[in-house]
């Protein structure tokens, strides 16, 4: 594993960018497939009184109705499929924009992956809109152990909430992996304005990390999420300490994949026609240059077939979401989901 970043930027086209990716065939004895997906308000039909959610309501203005809800799961479910078309689905999928753990067992059951034995891990956030973070697994491939979550507490403005960050931990292969999913806060203000808050939550996680590492320096942990930040910024750069090159990578930084597929103009989001990597997997130094359950560097990739993009019109080639403003397009999510592989 420590090839340098140098052969594989040359094949860019060929490795980072996949619309049905597989995985590699490797001498080694299993392959985890591990993917982030911002999902675009998966939320469900019912009207619950804690959260903003009228407008996924029936009667709310995005007219949010039990089929259009089973539309939005069937073609979330045809995504995590080819996510790993070799198995069905990946092993561990982080999630974001999920109203409760209900429309996760909703999603589960559907009929593309109702046989692959998906299990839950869901922690309820304060934000506002009642969207959290989760993860699905494959109870095959992951032997779950336990959750931690941590919570923003802005001092100076008691009334800002935001997701909470949620760490999952359990065995892979036999082995402790550590599985930390992010819905950093938004840039809703701008991003200078809004900066802070993410370099927060980024502070909370690093805290995590670093408590990790103290106790055991060959910790092995993976970072994902829309950090509604891109690799250089500082949330991400800066606090959470990473590098995008692999010879750069020691004991102390974390490396970061997506960061020269940013530079070469890739992205899981666009925004007025720039590509934005705010959808990211980051990965510890022990999973990179250490022993037993390692991650190959070179898989990583953005899941984007043609069928998830809009087909025509000024945004032919962006995401095919759900709605745009008010007005129902039907699609999948307004994000592309981002994968990597371990071998054991």
């Amino acid at each position: 594993m420590n090839r340098s970043f140098i052969i594989f930027t040359s094949l860019l086209a060929l490795t980072w960018v996949s619309c049905q990716p597989s995985r590699p065939s490797a001498s080694q004895s299993a392959t985890y497939r591990v993917a982030f997906y911002n999902v675009e308000n998966l939320f469900d039909t019912i009207d619950d009184p804690d959260i903003q959610d009228e407008e996924f309501l029936p009667t709310g203005k995005n007219v949010w109705t039990a089929e259009r809800y089973q539309i939005k799961l069937d073609k979330l479910s045809r995504v995590i499929v080819a996510l790993d078309s070799a198995s069905g689905g990946p092993d561990m999928l982080g999630l974001c924009e999920i109203e409760n753990k209900a429309v996760l067992e909703d999603l589960v059951k559907t009929k593309a992956l109702q046989a692959q034995g998906y299990a839950i891990a869901h922690h309820s956030s304060p934000d506002e809109r009642g969207i959290d973070v989760a993860m699905i697994y494959k109870e095959k491939s992951f032997t779950y152990e336990g959750q931690e979550a941590y919570r923003l507490v802005v001092p100076d403005e008691p009334e800002f909430l935001t997701r909470d960050a949620l760490m999952v931990y359990g065995k892979v292969g036999g082995e402790r992996l550590h599985l930390f999913i992010n819905h950093f806060p938004s840039r809703s203000g701008g991003q200078e304005a809004s900066e802070k808050y993410r370099v927060m939550v980024a502070q909370l996680v690093r805290a995590k990390v670093d408590s990790l590492l103290a106790a055991d320096a060959q910790a092995k942990f993976v970072i994902m999420g829309d950090f509604n930040d891109m690799p250089h910024n500082k949330s991400i750069k800066q606090v959470l300490n990473t590098t995008g090159s692999i010879d750069s990578l020691n004991a102390t930084n974390l490396l970061n994949p997506f960061g020269p597929m940013h530079r070469s103009g890739l992205g899981t989001y666009n925004y007025r026609g720039d590509w934005n990597m705010l959808d990211q997997i980051i990965l510890s130094q022990s999973l990179v240059k250490g022993k037993g359950l390692q991650a190959v560097v070179s898989s990583s990739g953005i899941l984007q077939a043609e069928w998830m993009k809009q087909q025509e019109g000024n945004y032919k080639g962006y995401p095919d979401r759900t709605y745009a403003g008010p007005r129902y397009l039907g699609g999948y999510s307004d994000h592309f989901p981002v994968y990597i592989d371990l071998v054991k």
